[in-house]
């Protein structure tokens, strides 16, 4: 059970790092178009909810295999 828990916690920090990604992207984007020079934050974004579907394909692998144990 202690490690289910952990397992959610770690859901909370991973999803945590993912919004303040998309965050510092939007702020970049801001920057660079305040700067002058638009790029676009795309690149950014779909890098970050990449790895956030990465996450959640994997993270129920290990919440199975924690269940097993608890």
């Amino acid at each position: 059970m202690e490690l289910q828990a952990v397992g959610i916690g770690l859901d909370f920090v991973l999803i945590t790092i993912w919004a303040y990604a998309l965050y510092l992207t939007m702020e970049l984007s801001n920057f660079q178009k305040n700067q002058g020079r638009y790029t676009s934050a795309m690149p950014y974004f779909v890098g970050a909810t990449g790895l956030f579907l990465l996450i959640s394909l994997i993270d129920p692998l290990h919440m199975m295999t924690y269940s097993g144990s608890a």
